[in-house]
């Protein structure tokens, strides 16, 4: 559950926080390279989480259930 909350406030701060800047930015010749690297960070970072739910979930269900053979 961490992840996936993690991952929405990445998705979150990306969009409402760092998107905006990176427009603005490229509109009035701010710091340009400091927002896109941010935002790639933020961006690698819901990737990561994504993949630690997706490996989660695939572990939990390859689990075997107790009491069950076959």
């Amino acid at each position: 559950m961490k992840f996936i909350v993690a991952g929405l406030l990445l998705a979150w701060l990306v969009e409402f926080g760092v998107a905006p800047r990176i427009v603005a930015a490229r509109a009035d010749g701010g710091n340009l390279r400091l927002w896109h690297g941010l935002g790639s960070a933020l961006l690698l970072g819901q990737w990561l989480c994504a993949s630690a739910v997706l490996w989660r979930l695939s572990a939990s269900a390859a689990a075997p259930v107790p009491g069950k053979s076959g």
